[in-house]
């Protein structure tokens, strides 16, 4: 069985559409005006009821089933119904891995916004093979984390791939403006994360391995250290950032490892010796540095206490965490602007910038998540498009970006001063 098939009747399926990101997904979709056949999937039929009846005259023919990730027969008659299953029903370690299981047994593709490293790992080593001898598509973190960063580096290589001037060596992802919410979800899922890793020494070792999300681990090249957080300044990342100082960035550790699948993937298109950063800009303030360090020690000594001791803590005070985001006062509004900057092997600098208006734990993934749905739809006829277990750049960087600019989004690139290549920092200790 392959995916495709004529004979579904339905184009898509959002599965967890009753939650925060799945209900932001459903009105997104709803407002295109699109006359694509939806369903709307999850435990509680009156739910997903309101829900559409709550979207307005374009979703009043959207389909409504019922689907749980403990009950797999339900999964695999969701999954049969349509031609992709889109999954907003996280924390994904409990729930994603019968979705992907569910849509490779029946032949359909998939894409969510998982941003669980681990959680990765095992989808690719479970179903990568049988996905792609299926020609179908499974795609992982099409939301905040990773699409902003994978999508980037891709836009940049592609660029230097146009203007002949080599593979990309030095990138540095640099985050400025996120204001939002951090979502009871997010949480969620770091916590499981942890949990695997206080308890299993070897869940841990793979998630502090830069390479641990690509497909043929022995490969990869010995770059030396590559550590997932830094505190440095500006100027040590490009000329252009002179102004700022990075630290740490929450979200390097998956953020990265889906970069460097991307590359992997498509055998080692951007460089094999591309070393890839991430951190948080921080402008506008005389304190700016101490408060870098501060971030700095808190993420880096905070994740190695946790992912030691978490799994150790009482459940009541482990579980209060996502039960206070989720009664927190909201704020939907929020912005973000990605910059990463790039040296190829012939010395040629560039920049990538890719911002977006919205909450990035909401509405901004969201809007990411809908749009990745809808390429997938669009790319759906390629017969020499590469399937398994992919990135969003290896499965959709092609149509993409150009759907993410006609939905407000600002995606570019630009060859930047050759004067000055700027030195790579080392982290502070």
């Amino acid at each position: 069985m392959t995916g495709r098939s004529g004979n579904r009747a339905l184009d898509l399926v959002l599965y967890g559409a009753t939650g925060l990101v799945g209900t932001l997904t459903a009105r997104y979709l709803a407002s295109t005006g699109s006359a694509m056949s939806i369903g709307l999937a999850g435990r509680s039929e009156p739910a997903l009821t309101r829900l559409r009846d709550g979207l307005g005259s374009p979703a009043r023919n959207w389909t409504i089933l019922r689907a749980h990730s403990g009950d797999p027969q339900s999964l695999r008659e969701m999954a049969a119904s349509a031609r992709l299953v889109v999954s907003a029903a996280g924390p994904y370690a409990d729930t994603g891995l019968p979705v992907v299981s569910a849509c490779v047994a029946v032949g359909t593709e998939y894409v969510d916004i998982a941003g669980e490293t681990l959680f990765i790992r095992d989808s690719a080593h479970q179903f990568h093979d049988e996905a792609a001898s299926k020609n179908l598509r499974i795609v992982h973190s099409c939301g905040f984390d990773s699409l902003p960063s994978d999508l980037s580096v891709y836009l940049l290589h592609r660029r230097a791939a146009q203007d002949g001037t080599g593979s990309l060596v030095e990138t540095n992802h640099l985050l400025f403006g996120q204001m939002g919410n951090v979502s009871a979800g997010t949480i969620a899922s770091a916590i499981q994360m942890l949990r695997r890793c206080g308890a299993h020494s070897s869940d841990r070792r793979d998630l502090l391995d830069a390479y641990t999300l690509t497909p043929d681990r022995p490969s990869e090249p010995d770059l030396g250290e590559q550590p997932d957080w830094l505190c440095r300044a500006g100027r040590a990342v490009a000329p252009e950032v002179s102004h700022v100082q990075t630290t740490a960035f929450a979200l390097a550790i998956p953020n990265s490892r889906i970069v460097r699948r991307s590359n992997a993937l498509q055998n080692w298109a951007y460089g094999r010796n591309l070393r890839y950063t991430e951190s948080v800009a921080l402008t506008g303030s005389r304190v700016s540095a101490l408060i870098a360090r501060l971030l700095y020690l808190v993420i880096r000594f905070g994740f190695g206490v946790s992912s030691r001791t978490i799994h150790r803590w009482p459940n009541r005070l482990v579980d209060v965490l996502p039960a206070i985001a989720s009664v927190a006062r909201r704020r939907y509004s929020g912005s973000y602007r990605v910059e990463t900057y790039a040296t190829t092997s012939e010395n040629i600098r560039y920049r990538a910038i890719f911002e977006q208006d919205g909450d990035p734990g909401s509405h901004a993934t969201s809007v990411l998540l809908a749009e990745s749905a809808l390429a997938m739809l669009e790319s759906g006829s390629d017969e020499s498009r590469v399937c398994g277990v992919l990135t969003p750049a290896v499965a959709i960087g092609q149509v993409l970006p150009e759907r993410l600019s006609r939905a407000g989004l600002t995606l570019r690139t630009q060859r930047l001063s050759p004067e000055h290549t700027a030195a790579a920092g080392s982290p502070e200790p």
